[in-house]
């Protein structure tokens, strides 16, 4: 029997399940899926967090069956009360709960191995194969795909390990600090992460300061200092 691995179950993850249930070519395989008990399911993006950060796509661009581009419409109708949301924008928290259905559906089909843990390093071996190695494990594949998602940030200027200097911040409820009133925050990057930071910090009402810089997304907040 030929031995299939996916790493990561966001939405990459979820979508190649989708697919091989779809495909007789797989029927045969015995897959398993690597992905940290956190974000199985969601992917980083998507995990449980703050409703403020919303998908930066229209609801109908969001459909994980090729054959109903609607079908995240109706799940927002069916499962939130959402009518007429087909060209609205919605929380990434919600998004995350129809991944969840959807992986629960392929997972009772296909009956997948999961291991909940961080893959450290896929080798390939001459014969074409390919060995996986976790903390724990180690597994030799037929075939692999990597969907692991989003690749790290950059760190252009250092920074990582410096006080009130924060590199990762979802999720944001959890990762950010109670941050103390009228604080100076410096945004490094001006892109999507970059506005769900805005809008997040603006939504707690506590006369920040916000400033952004152009580079990649980062983020630091300093004391506003008294001059004696």
């Amino acid at each position: 029997m030929r031995k299939l691995a996916i790493i990561g179950a966001g939405v990459a993850g979820v979508s190649v399940l989708n697919a091989l249930l779809e495909n007789a070519y797989y029927a045969d395989c015995k897959i398993v899926i690597y992905d940290q008990q956190k974000t199985f399911g969601t992917g980083l993006p998507y995990q449980p967090d703050d409703e403020h950060l919303l998908i930066n796509q229209t609801a109908d661009t969001m459909s994980l069956i090729p054959e109903d581009p609607l079908d995240f419409v109706k799940w927002l109708e069916r499962e939130k009360g959402v009518a007429d949301g087909s060209k609205k924008h919605f929380p990434r928290t919600w998004y995350g709960e129809y991944l969840k259905e959807q992986l629960k559906k392929a997972v009772k089909a296909i009956e997948p191995t999961i291991i909940h843990e961080y893959v450290l390093n896929v080798r390939a071996e001459k014969n074409g194969k390919y060995i996986i190695k976790t903390a724990s494990t180690s597994e030799r594949y037929d075939i692999v795909h990597l969907c692991t998602g989003h690749l790290p940030y950059q760190d252009p200027y250092q920074l990582i390990g410096e006080n009130k200097y924060y590199y990762h911040p979802f999720p944001l409820q959890e990762n950010l600090p109670e941050i103390p009133p009228k604080a100076r925050i410096g945004i490094i990057g001006t892109g999507l992460t970059s506005i769900d930071i805005m809008r997040f910090l603006t939504s707690q009402n506590k006369g920040y300061k916000i400033q952004f810089f152009l580079e990649r997304v980062t983020f630091l907040y300093t004391e506003r200092w008294k001059v004696n």
